[in-house]
């Protein structure tokens, strides 16, 4: 959708879609670090610990994510005590989505 469309759309609310009216909102993707991996903030910025050698499914450092073997973990959830049966970048991970929360229209 060209831009000038898209902010008349998000100026109205809504849109119709054959004869139903949707209701829209805009969405900005957090920025991600791809130092700490913690959503938030970029590289130039980060004070978090240097994550960049690890593993983005399991955690450990000695290997990439295309010669990973292991089940996937999540650090910041392991961190945090919480299940942790998921990838650091899975989307679905608390910390992005409280931030994803707070950064919603």
């Amino acid at each position: 959708m060209p831009d000038d469309l898209a902010a008349k759309a998000l100026k109205l609310g809504h849109i119709r879609i054959g004869w139903v009216n949707c209701r829209i909102r805009g969405h900005e993707d957090a920025p991600h670090c791809y130092r700490c991996w913690s959503p938030g903030h970029v590289l130039a910025r980060c004070k978090g610990p240097d994550r960049s050698a690890h593993c983005f499914c399991c955690g450990p450092t000695g290997h990439r994510i295309k010669d990973c073997k292991s089940n996937p973990t999540c650090i910041f959830c392991q961190e945090q005590g919480d299940v942790h049966d998921h990838a650091s970048t899975n989307d679905h991970y608390r910390l992005t989505q409280k931030f994803n929360q707070a950064c919603r229209c």
